[in-house]
Order: structure tokens, then sequence, then C-alpha cells
């Protein structure tokens, strides 16, 4: 039972990025999630096997291009990395969907 809506299972690969991407613009913003970012997450947990769709994808897109000072989500990392151990995080995953949807990239 349960109907496959535990987060026990295995990460989906692009789920696990957009999750990472999720908790650093938290810890680089320095904010509580709220909104689309933690609807947004609070689905990823719940159905971490699944691949989230497109448009989820996109949001969390749209939510970094406020970034104040125009950076991607690696350039905040990397300035994070000035000041702190942070380990190497890799978005190609998310790259790869934004770009069959036609989008430009802020996760970098």
């Amino acid at each position: 039972g349960g109907g496959g809506a535990s987060g026990t299972g295995q990460w989906n690969p692009l789920a696990k990025q957009l999750n990472d991407a999720i908790n650093m613009i938290v810890v680089c913003w320095d904010i509580v999630p709220k909104g689309p970012l933690a609807d947004i997450q609070s689905n990823l947990l719940r159905y971490r096997s699944n691949e989230p769709f497109p448009p989820k994808i996109k949001a969390i897109n749209t939510v970094l291009s406020y970034d104040k000072q125009g950076r991607t989500l690696q350039q905040m990392i990397d300035q994070l990395r000035q000041n702190d151990s942070v380990r190497q995080f890799n978005f190609n995953l998310i790259n790869n969907v934004l770009e069959a949807e036609g989008v430009s990239s802020n996760f970098g």
C-alpha cells in the first residue's frame, strides 16, 4: 500500500537537482521557502521518484530571475564558496529541460 506517495523511494535525478536548487536558493538568499518554492519542494519531497514537470522547473527558473544582483544560481553558490565549504552542484538535467522548452536558464 501507500499508493506510492511516500518519500522513501529513490530520488529521480532531475527531481534531486531541482530540490538541491531550491535548497541553495534558500541558503543563498537566507529566506524561508514559501509560495512556489515551498509548494514545489513539498511535491518533490513527496514524489521524489517522479520526474518533475517542465512548468515546475520553469517556475523555479523564474524565481531565480528575481535575484537582485542578476546572478545565476551557480554564481550565487560560487560566491558562498569564497567563505564557506560548499560542495559542487550540477544542474545539467534542469538546463536540458529548459533548453528543450526554449527557455534561458538562470541555474548556470
